[in-house]
């Protein structure tokens, strides 16, 4: 679909994109490039926002982060969020791996540089498993760390290298 701007000027008002495929975003400055695979793309350009569909997933890709989705959604320009099954690997400055999945939406909040999740949530490191109801992750500000989670709801922490419950 298109609209008219100036006279005889079309400028489209939206982009589709099906089959393998294959999306960059150019980096920010000092930071990595991400990197987008999917089964169909869907982008409203006045609105900035769109939908990744997988078939079966959707990847998403920053450095050695990952995200794998059903389904990402994009309501603005500065946040994800993901739907169905799905799992965040985030690789952190010092090389240890954090991974947060849940079975409910995921929110990526990119300005606030916070991941919320509901609905049987899990963050995974080295040192600690936590699984609650909801849990906040807040990141450092390069995105590339953990720097606080905060749980509610049937919270339990335990070490998964004896698997002692810490709480």
């Amino acid at each position: 679909q298109q609209s008219r701007i100036d006279g005889n000027v079309w400028h489209p008002e939206w982009i589709e994109a099906r089959g393998d495929v294959d999306l960059e975003v150019p980096p920010e400055e000092g930071r990595d490039p991400v990197r987008a695979r999917c089964e169909s793309f869907w982008f409203d350009i006045p609105r900035e926002s769109g939908v990744l569909r997988g078939g079966p997933w959707v990847r998403i890709t920053s450095g050695a982060s990952t995200i794998l989705a059903a389904r990402a959604l994009f309501p603005d320009r500065n946040s994800i969020v993901l739907q169905g099954p799905k799992r965040v690997r985030i690789v952190q400055q010092n090389g240890e791996v954090a991974t947060v999945s849940s079975r409910g939406d995921m929110s990526i909040v990119a300005a606030s540089r916070r991941i919320k999740m509901v609905d049987r949530c899990e963050v995974l490191t080295k040192d600690s498993r936590v699984t609650a109801d909801r849990i906040d992750v807040r990141l450092s500000a390069d995105g590339k760390s953990v720097e606080s989670t905060r749980a509610r709801g049937r919270v339990e922490v335990t070490r998964p290298l004896d698997g002692a419950r810490l709480f």
